[in-house]
Formats: C-alpha cells, structure tokens, sequence
C-alpha cells in the first residue's frame, strides 16, 4: 500500500486534503488523496496532451475541484519542491485576491488545487514533495 502511494507521487500530483473529525474526543483525522496527471510540463517519462487553455478542460477540471471542495478541506498539500512553498502561498494568495491575476504555477495546481482552497475557504497550501513519508493514524489503529 506504502509503494502505491509512493507511485501515485510519479504519476502526478498528490494532492492531499486534511481535516479533523467533527469530535475532538474521537480524535478523527479525516484525510482525502486525490491525484492526477500532471496538466503542464513535466519532466516525467509518462506525459499526457493536455490543453490547459481549452475551455472544456478548463470546465470539467472546475467540475472537479466543485466536487473536492465538498470534503471541505482545512489543508491542502500539492507535489511542489520545498524551496517553492513561499512562492507557491504568494501565488495563491493573489489568486484569491485578484481575478485578473495569471497564475506562476500551472496545470493541476491552478486548476484544480487553487479552485479548491478558493471554494473551500483554505488560507495556506503546503508542499509534499522531498519530505519525509507522513504516516496517519486514526485513534482505531493505535494500540
């Protein structure tokens, strides 16, 4: 299962969305792994043709975002190096307070990771990729 997760990372973005249970006493972390293709360049073997500028791409990658912003998610992780996270928390901050604003980051993360965070309220993204492995527990797994 470890080596799925790790293979869902090259095939795309891991975008992971968190939030806590509605009980603190249940101590509940309820967590949603959504990944795609990479929309933009990539320097990956495996590339997919894909339009960020088509209209019909643009609207049925809005359709999905509508459908991850439901889960309302708290915080939201995008495959980005480390080094990026500040400029990335720039660009989306921007994005939200600007319309006419033009995105520094492309494909899957504008498209769909910044309609999310947009639809859902979230302030602050966070970077995953080049970190250590992050394991989740819920209160029913612990010994």
């Amino acid at each position: 299962m470890l080596t799925n997760a790790i293979h869902l990372r090259n095939i795309g973005i891991i975008l992971g969305v968190l939030l806590y249970g509605n009980s603190y006493a249940q101590k509940k972390l309820e967590v949603l792994n959504f990944a795609t293709f990479h929309m933009s360049y990539t320097p990956d073997a495996h590339k997919v043709n894909f339009d960020e500028k088509d209209k019909k791409n643009r609207d049925e990658t809005l359709k999905i975002a509508k459908l991850l912003a439901a889960f309302k998610p708290t915080i939201i992780c995008v495959e980005i190096v480390p080094q990026k996270n500040k400029e990335l928390n720039i660009d989306y901050t921007s994005f939200i307070e600007d319309k006419a604003y033009k995105t520094k980051f492309g494909g899957e993360v504008a498209l769909i990771a910044y309609e999310v965070g947009k639809l859902a309220g979230v302030k602050k993204f966070m970077e995953l990729m080049s970190r250590k492995p992050l394991f989740i527990t819920t209160t029913s797994e612990q010994n």
